[in-house]
């Protein structure tokens, strides 16, 4: 994936919004918050963040096996590990 795909801008966000979240199980437009309405091409984008997140770029985030009742896909945060 290239870094025009999903900028390290866009990343960083969603990076941040994600570690402000409790543990458990969100829809990519709950992990964005307030910057889901910035986004203009919400399935583009869609695509893009799933890339990220199997290619690991955004940390604690991974992709849930099942899609929601209205066939959204499902995104697990998972709680910030503090080492040391």
């Amino acid at each position: 994936m290239q870094l025009s795909d999903l900028d390290k801008d866009w990343i960083n966000r969603i990076s941040n919004n994600a570690q402000d979240l409790p543990a458990g199980f969100y829809s990519l437009s709950a992990i964005c918050g307030e910057d889901w309405r910035l986004i203009d091409n919400v399935n583009s984008f869609s695509r893009k963040f799933r890339r990220a997140v199997e290619l690991g770029s955004i940390p604690n985030v991974s992709l849930h096996t099942k899609k929601s009742k209205a066939d959204i896909l499902i995104y697990i945060v998972k709680a910030n590990e503090i080492c040391g």
